[in-house]
């Protein structure tokens, strides 16, 4: 451990229920999931580790740049701009999941509620673990529905190998609340 930051509360630089954390891509900031909270926290810090809050994002609702328990973060330049896309684990349509989608400095941009592929509609439930791969697209670990789904910025299912967008179960017969997705 470089260095601890951080205390228990509500204000910027408090938090509750750190769940999450990932990196810009460019700059020095860190995009942290603060679950009780409702929100995500942006830190900055130096080559000596000082760490200062930048800004945070989101509050308790249903709403666009609203959270109900945002669990997962990954940050990735898609289509030429940093995109910062947060699992809302129990927040979409019948408290499903859904994915919400911001620029670098936390400007709320769009929701993804679900997911399209091949005229089938997959919902998410408990979205939790993500990741964004080399091409851009989203990598979800769908807890509630025991699988992992590929989608692009705009919710259109991208196969994985198998021609799916739902990753194949692994040998020992299923996924078992896939939480994390790297």
């Amino acid at each position: 451990i470089l260095k601890v930051y951080g205390e228990s509360g509500t204000a910027p630089g408090q938090f509750n229920m750190v769940f999450r954390a990932a990196p810009h891509p460019d700059k020095n900031w860190m995009y942290i999931t603060d679950i009780r909270n409702d929100r995500v926290q942006v830190l900055t810090y130096d080559e000596s580790y000082n760490i200062t809050v930048k800004t945070t994002f989101g509050e308790t609702g249903f709403d666009d740049g609203q959270f109900n328990g945002p669990n997962g973060v990954a940050v990735a330049r898609i289509n030429g701009k940093i995109r910062v896309v947060v699992t809302d684990e129990f927040a979409g349509k019948n408290n499903m999941g859904r994915l919400k989608v911001f620029n670098a400095k936390g400007k709320f941009i769009k929701t993804i509620d679900t997911i399209t592929h091949n005229g089938m509609t997959y919902n998410m439930m408990w979205p939790q673990g993500i990741t964004i791969d080399k091409d851009g697209n989203i990598i979800v670990g769908d807890t509630g529905n025991y699988r992992v789904v590929r989608t692009d910025i705009d919710g259109n299912g991208v196969p994985f190998y198998n021609g799916d967008i739902v990753l194949p179960m692994p040998v020992s017969g299923n996924w078992v609340f896939p939480s994390g997705v790297k």
